[in-house]
């Protein structure tokens, strides 16, 4: 049974530790093509400020309007990336925390025998269905005696002696 218990667990394992590189390596891709598409965007609203600004006079109510607006923008774009670095930080985060579990499942799996660590999981399980099996068969060679110490308990019978007395002779079975 603690084979069975011990390949289960080596597959979870691993199943959680592919699952959980698999959305690490997910999210690290997403939160750094979103760094790259808001710095972009704010290299261009900068850029266009600065263009914007030099062709036209500082005075012109035009300016102001376009100047406020993209200064709207540059925030906007500030808040996302200020979020962006949030983000970041927690992915980072739950990135220490998995590899924290993973070190205590490493060390978990340290605790069995080295010869199951290097079997197969196919082996493991032919072995486990063989102890069940023993197992089984175990139980029913206890029924069958079981049932034939019964039997022999039931087993009695009378007998008349020559001078007329009758007696009940039976198995009784001390154990």
């Amino acid at each position: 049974m603690d084979i069975q218990k011990s390949t289960k667990t080596l597959e979870l394992i691993q199943q959680e530790r592919c699952n959980l590189s698999t959305k690490l390596v997910e999210k690290r891709a997403f939160y750094g093509m979103t760094e790259e598409e808001i710095n972009t965007k704010l290299k261009e609203q900068q850029d266009w400020l600065d263009s914007y600004k030099s062709s036209l006079k500082i005075g012109d109510h035009n300016l102001d309007d376009a100047y406020n607006d993209t200064m709207t923008k540059v925030d906007a774009a500030k808040t996302k990336f200020d979020k962006l670095t949030h983000m970041r930080s927690e992915l980072a985060s739950e990135h220490h925390k998995v590899k924290e579990s993973l070190e205590k499942l490493k060390g978990r799996i340290e605790n069995f025998k080295q010869e199951l660590r290097d079997m197969p999981s196919e082996t493991l399980e032919e072995e486990l269905q063989a102890l069940i099996s023993d197992k089984s068969g175990e139980t029913q060679y206890h029924e069958s005696i079981q049932n034939q110490i019964d039997t022999i308990k039931g087993i009695s019978h009378m007998v008349k002696c020559g001078c007329g007395e009758e007696y009940k002779v039976e198995v009784v079975i001390c154990l």
